[in-house]
């Protein structure tokens, strides 16, 4: 297993914890019409299906992390703004937003040139 494989893998396992986490945030937020739950199902399985795409190593996986940590910002504003100011769940956000950045820089990893002179010589 090559070097950037196995970052695919790590970035998937990632996600995947992300996943868990907007599970969790999910629960303690609660939902409060139809229109949350859509919205909430939607980015979950969006969240979930990411995990599958970046685990196969589709390349155009990166452009579904990057609408993701654009809702997850969204939604830390939309905490932080709101009346019930719930530190343990921007918490959570935080993390997923970090989360969520570090497999997008484990996908978007350009071997360096200096890698690519190792691999010619071998």
């Amino acid at each position: 297993m090559n070097k950037f494989s196995k970052n695919y893998t790590i970035a998937s396992n990632l996600v995947l914890c992300s996943f868990i986490i907007g599970l969790v945030i999910l629960f303690m937020r609660g939902l409060e019409d139809w229109g949350d739950v859509l919205i909430a199902g939607v980015f979950l399985a969006l969240r979930y299906f990411s995990v599958f795409l970046i685990k196969r190593r589709f390349t155009w996986a990166k452009y579904l992390l990057i609408i993701l940590i654009v809702k997850n910002i969204h939604r830390l504003f939309n905490l932080e703004t709101s009346p019930q100011f719930n530190a343990f769940a921007i918490g959570l956000v935080i993390l997923q937003i970090v989360i969520t950045v570090v497999a997008f820089f484990l996908i978007t990893k350009i071997p360096s040139k200096l890698d690519l002179k190792r691999r010619d010589n071998y």
